[in-house]
């Protein structure tokens, strides 16, 4: 498929990189020689120097040919304008990053009116992630599937776990919970475990079930009385405007802390119900005297990855609960390992948003990508599909799939009910189904069928 980016910033690298390893054809606009210089160099890319939003550089960049067009400069009014215009010239469908608040009602009128396919918002996503973790603090990650319907968490097994040392089939047998555990890091190890499977402490295991079989789980685990209360966000940026409106709204107590005096005072008018202090959110003194240790997670946003480690490392000192840095460096990431504390990345959320919106529309009558979230270091993929009535596995019992290595059918979703699956089970037209996978790059549902066997 034909995908011309223009931006080549964070974002846009980040898109480059996800994308030529999905096999498509890229080709890049970005004012900066430089960039493109080196961009070009890595990933053997069609890359020009110019304006996103000029005519003559898009025709030159091949935007009659390209199949989505990816517009990811810094600046949200050129971004809708290269998307508008690259309609025009032929793109067929149009994804453009939309940062700003005051832009964020305006989307559906965007798509609606404007014919901008799809609108990203690293921040508000990156917020609402962390929303969701938060709303679950024991938990790692947590994504969600099939409109809702279906949970997909990651939580670390700790010394005193009572599914250590347990078999897989032994969890139902014992517990009676209808969970399924679709993959397992140990150490640098990748596993896609079937029944006889044990765990062990310190396993990251990935978890899918529904939020009321979820809960119950949450509850033998030792978890359920556990909720976030009050948070402290260092770093006044956009992500923590998004998140401490949210969090606010939810009733939880939020201060938030920014060294701009400016940004601080804006910050006090857009969230009246969040303390904001004007500091240095590195300060351990002024984090103790603002009480850093009465709050129940602490949510380190700065413009700067080293910062935010800091900041975390001095909050998993301080024994906070939970702790949650943004950490865009991915060589910084290994850092951030311990049962308490977890690392956002905004340009890889967004990244993968975009990358699902791709997938799509490369998909056939057999099933169509409706969400898609990485794993385990972006190492195993969890992809949701649409079932078409064209499908090489409908109606025929799971047991009897051939299916190909390192792929395990997690959740079916029919009629708003959430099936665990079992041999026994099969799938029809309409489900939603959750596919778990180390073989990455699912288009579509028929690629998960061995077809040697």
């Amino acid at each position: 498929m034909n995908i011309l980016i223009i931006g080549g910033g964070k974002f846009g690298s980040t898109l480059v990189d996800c994308l030529i390893k999905e096999g498509h054809d890229i080709a890049l606009i970005d004012t900066n020689y430089k960039l493109v210089e080196n961009l070009v160099a890595k990933y053997d890319i069609l890359g020009i120097c110019g304006n996103g939003a000029n005519v003559e550089t898009l025709k030159e960049a091949g935007v009659a040919k390209a199949r989505v067009l990816i517009a990811a400069t810094h600046s949200d009014e050129v971004n809708v304008l290269c998307a508008l215009i690259g309609k025009k010239l032929g793109a067929h469908h149009t994804v453009a990053r939309i940062r700003a608040p005051e832009y964020s009602k305006q989307l559906l009128f965007m798509r609606q009116e404007l014919g901008i396919s799809m609108a990203v918002n690293p921040e508000m996503e990156t917020a609402a992630e962390i929303s969701r973790v938060l709303r679950s603090m024991h938990t790692v990650k947590i994504e969600s599937f099939c409109r809702g319907r279906a949970d997909l968490v990651e939580l670390r097994l700790t010394e005193e776990s009572p599914f250590v040392g347990l078999r897989l089939w032994e969890l139902y047998k014992k517990f009676k919970l209808k969970i399924l555990i679709c993959a397992v890091k140990r150490g640098d190890e990748i596993h896609i475990p079937d029944g006889n499977f044990v765990l062990e402490a310190g396993d990251s295991i990935h978890i899918t079930a529904s939020h009321g079989d979820l809960s119950e789980m949450f509850g033998i685990l030792g978890y359920a009385k556990q909720r976030v209360r009050s948070v402290l966000i260092v770093g006044g940026g956009t992500i923590a405007y998004y998140l401490g409106s949210e969090l606010c709204e939810n009733g939880i107590r939020v201060k938030i802390v920014e060294i701009d005096e400016k940004r601080c005072v804006e910050l006090s008018e857009k969230l009246p119900k969040a303390t904001i202090i004007n500091g240095n959110g590195t300060d351990e003194t002024l984090l103790v005297e603002e009480g850093i240790d009465n709050f129940d997670a602490c949510v380190a946003l700065t413009g700067i990855d080293e910062e935010n480690i800091i900041i975390s490392l001095c909050a998993k000192y301080r024994k906070i609960p939970y702790i949650i840095s943004k950490v865009n460096n991915s060589s910084l990431l290994r850092v951030i390992n311990d049962d308490r504390m977890s690392a956002i990345a905004p340009k890889t959320i967004s990244a993968n948003h975009v990358v699902r919106y791709v997938r799509s529309k490369q998909g056939d009558v057999s099933g169509s990508v409706q969400t898609l979230y990485k794993m385990v270091d972006s190492r195993v993929e969890a992809v949701e599909f649409i079932v078409g009535e064209g499908a090489a596995c409908v109606r025929t019992p799971l047991r009897e799939l051939k299916l190909k290595p390192g792929i395990l059918i997690a959740c079916i979703v029919r009629g708003g009910k959430v099936i665990i699956p079992g041999g026994d089970d099969t799938i029809e037209v309409n489900d939603n189904i959750v596919v778990v996978s180390s073989d990455l790059y699912l288009r579509n549902l028929d690629e998960i069928m061995d077809v040697k066997s």
